[in-house]
């Protein structure tokens, strides 16, 4: 499917301004908040595009972040502070882990505490490799909270049957999310 036949509703494929503002939000909130799981390279560079386009759906804020390894945490974030101070809200600094922000969480279980601190309609941004990606979509959907995934969402058939089943779960709860690949529309 090319670009441009991307459909736009929920649990559809999206652009990449739609994340900044979590489907459009509507709840009239002065913030849009987002939670990124996956700290390297690309989470970083994925977080600042977020952070980017805010400016027409409503100021974004990154209020959480994960990663398992905390050089990565730590990098990535002292890097979107820099390029984006009063969009980069993690707490207190100091009172998490290590002396990281309160909001920063290192980890194999540091998505559920980022995406615990999102509200319903909120986007978590997963950039981690794709092997346990299904588990963190599984849980976000359940807790009503929007999905942005990179590319590649899965890495096997057993994660992409998993990602299939909890879309339909995503679709009921008229969540988004972002895959950025072409993905046949017939198996949305």
């Amino acid at each position: 499917a090319a670009a441009q036949d991307l459909l736009r509703l929920p649990g559809s494929l999206l652009t990449p301004e739609d994340i900044a503002g979590g489907g459009g939000g509507g709840d009239g909130r002065a913030w849009h908040f987002q939670a990124l799981v996956g700290a390297g390279g690309r989470g970083t560079g994925a977080a600042s595009n977020a952070l980017s386009v805010s400016a027409g759906h409503g100021p974004t804020k990154l209020v959480a972040a994960a990663d398992i390894f905390e050089d990565k945490l730590k990098s990535s974030l002292n890097g979107l502070q820099r390029k984006h101070k009063e969009k980069v809200d993690l707490g207190k600094a100091g009172a998490g882990k290590n002396g990281l922000p309160e909001r920063a969480f290192i980890g194999f279980e540091g998505y559920k505490n980022a995406i615990d601190t999102l509200d319903k309609g909120d986007v978590a941004i997963f950039t981690t490799p794709p092997a346990f990606r299904w588990v963190f979509y599984k849980y976000a959907v359940e807790k009503g909270v929007n999905v942005f995934m990179e590319k590649p969402v899965t890495s096997d058939g057993f994660g992409t049957k998993k990602i299939l089943e909890i879309n339909k779960l995503a679709k009921k709860k008229k969540l988004i999310k972002l895959l950025i690949m072409p993905i046949p529309k017939s198996i949305l």
